[in-house]
């Protein structure tokens, strides 16, 4: 059900999500990294936080790690999970701390330090949906 019309503000548009979601459907959920999934879980922990959630406004005013995952809003997660890889838009920081920096400088080829070539991963917490903490 779409929330809010055209001219309504995000930070209305926000509350109403918080209040009446009640079902999440994620597609492709292959496509959606653990990071992401973990963002998520706490954007929308952090919602019902400050706006409740349901008519009586359930949770409202609560820490929001103390709101149960995803805002108690029921996740229907879809797809084959190795079907495709998550899309990564940009560089972690971790990832930056383990290039040698003076090759990337001079623009040429970017070595792994050992310990990332031993460990096999570029992309730290970047791995598939139910690799997450909110899983």
């Amino acid at each position: 059900r779409r929330m809010g019309g055209s001219g309504a503000s995000a930070g209305s548009k926000a509350k109403q999500l918080a209040i009446n979601l009640q079902v999440l459907l994620v597609d492709e959920v292959s496509m959606l990294s653990a990071e992401f999934l973990d963002l998520l879980d706490e954007q929308m922990r952090r919602l019902v936080s400050r706006y409740g959630r349901g008519a009586d406004s359930e949770w409202r005013g609560s820490k929001w790690w103390e709101v149960p995952p995803f805002g108690g809003v029921q996740c229907i997660l879809c797809g084959d999970f190795f079907q495709l890889p998550p899309i990564v838009s940009r560089v972690p920081r971790e990832t930056w701390s383990r290039l040698d920096r003076r090759a990337l400088e001079k623009q040429r080829a970017v070595l792994l330090s050992a310990l990332a070539r031993e460990e096999q991963e570029l992309f730290l917490n970047r791995g598939f949906a139910f690799q997450s903490e909110a899983w």
